[in-house]
């Protein structure tokens, strides 16, 4: 039988938390640290990143103006693509869904204005939630993918998938099986290879990477 070449996706990230275990400026402090190695890997090699919440972008322009102008170029280039695009990550389940929607348009007119790009994924890596007004609600907004962690059944096989909303819009899905940390580890690629196979529906299988942020992070 012959064997079906596979192309696994490494996907470089930052998971940004405006508050969570540490204070909204301890998260700035550390995410302008991601976002200046990031940028210098970007500049000097083939490195490419991705972001999520335009939040962040919009603090960035305000504390350091010159690695503000850097990620302009770097996604300019096609080094830096923001997914997601919204204002920040919210929760899907608890706020109404007018505050869903704002919060999405907020964000995708700040990429369109500062940026010109129009953002294509919802990458909403750690939401809450996941209601089933989503698939609508993100299709009108513009979006033609979804990427998500939470929300999954616990009987889900495939990490492809068409999620059908409450009336009947469909938008193409990709579950994080293993989280959106899941390539992070080099020397557990082939365990982590193997795992996230059993779920693929295609020869792509997608390896998102990011780390888990630790105090002395803002020594």
């Amino acid at each position: 039988m012959e064997t079906k070449m596979q192309t696994i996706y490494l996907v470089p990230h930052t998971h940004y938390d405006a508050a969570w275990v540490f204070t909204k400026e301890e998260y700035l402090q550390i995410n302008e640290r991601i976002l200046e190695e990031a940028t210098r890997l970007m500049e000097t090699s083939e490195f490419k990143f991705c972001l999520e919440q335009t939040f962040l972008l919009n603090q960035i322009s305000k504390r350091n103006h010159n690695l503000f102008q850097r990620l302009k170029k770097m996604i300019k280039a096609g080094k830096l693509e923001i997914v997601d695009g919204q204002y920040l990550m919210a929760d899907t389940m608890l706020p109404c869904g007018e505050v869903l929607v704002r919060n999405i348009l907020l964000g995708k007119r700040y990429c369109k204005e500062k940026f010109g790009v129009e953002v294509p994924v919802a990458w909403v890596a750690d939401s809450f939630g996941m209601n089933a007004q989503l698939p609508q609600i993100y299709k009108k907004a513009g979006y033609q993918w979804l990427a998500f962690r939470r929300g999954a059944r616990a009987d889900i096989k495939e990490s492809e998938f068409l999620w059908k909303g409450l009336d009947g819009t469909t938008i193409l899905a990709h579950w994080f099986p293993l989280g959106y940390r899941g390539g992070l580890d080099i020397t557990k690629w082939e365990e982590t290879f193997i795992e996230l196979n059993k779920f693929a529906c295609s020869p792509n299988i997608l390896f998102p990477s990011t780390f888990i942020l630790s105090a002395g992070f803002l020594s």
